[in-house]
């Protein structure tokens, strides 16, 4: 296995603390919200994780998070929205 699969290139190895790789944090929390990775990143991503016990977690965490937060999402109640959206016009035209 490459070991550069695990950090940034040119850069070896992975925390043995078992600990996320610091540089595929960023990349992991984008997977988990849904952004669509081009296919030489995907390729790359699913080696790293295939080999990254840390990482693999960090991304079913993040995808547990989301789906947490989607399932208890509430939408505002409608004239509140109209009562904060004319209190920033108001004071929009005042700035002015």
């Amino acid at each position: 296995m490459d070991a550069n699969i695990h950090s940034e290139p040119g850069k070896r190895g992975q925390d043995m603390a078992g600990e996320p790789c610091a540089s595929w944090l960023p990349m992991l929390t984008l997977v988990a919200a849904g952004e669509e990775l081009d296919p030489a990143e995907q390729d790359r991503l699913a080696a790293h994780l295939a080999g990254c016990a840390a990482c693999s977690a960090v991304l079913d965490r993040e995808r547990e998070l989301l789906a947490l937060l989607a399932a208890h999402r509430e939408e505002p109640d409608a004239a509140l929205l109209a009562s904060c959206r004319a209190g920033l016009a108001d004071a929009l035209d005042r700035d002015r």
